[in-house]
């Protein structure tokens, strides 16, 4: 194991044990027991086992390559969380397999509104602006920006260095 690798890991648990311990002082110092979670209505259990429904079967239709079918299960999901960050990107990329570049595009430029840290958002606007088959929406200073973006996000991941090598 590297010295950064311990560094991190001895900082990751003074600050997990420093956390329990502060918890339990509090506890101590008030003499209350930590408030019991309150159940969920049955209106919201329903709507997150309809979400997961939704969910869970877009990707296995878009594991099985059915990507015209897998788009209204994320959209399902979508109407239910309209900001869950996988089910834009599968649905976008549902998209993009089908050649439907600006809904793809609309769907990315909401998935990088909603999750600003998004590498992969802003690494598949990237493709898909440095394609030619995009059509109108082929822009390459488009692209080198955001896969710059998605470099900014996270040097570590090599991916968009790579796609911009090939500009």
């Amino acid at each position: 194991m590297s010295r950064r690798s311990l560094v991190i890991l001895t900082v990751v648990s003074i600050v997990i044990i420093s956390a329990l311990l502060t918890r339990r002082i509090d506890f101590e110092k008030t003499d209350v027991e930590p408030q019991k979670t309150s159940s969920l209505s049955q209106e919201e259990r329903t709507r997150i086992q309809d979400f997961w429904r939704f969910y869970r079967l877009g990707e296995q239709l878009k594991r099985e390559g059915r990507w015209q079918q897998a788009i209204p299960e994320y959209r399902r999901a979508l109407n239910v969380d309209s900001q869950h960050e996988n089910s834009l990107y599968s649905l976008a990329n549902c998209y993009l397999e089908l050649n439907r570049f600006t809904e793809a595009l609309e769907v990315l430029e909401q998935l990088v509104k909603a999750h600003p840290m998004s590498r992969r958002g802003y690494q598949q606007i990237g493709i898909l602006r440095a394609s030619p088959l995009a059509g109108e929406l082929f822009d390459l200073l488009a692209a080198k920006r955001a896969l710059l973006r998605a470099v900014e996000i996270n040097k570590e991941e090599s991916g968009s260095l790579l796609l911009l090598a090939e500009e």
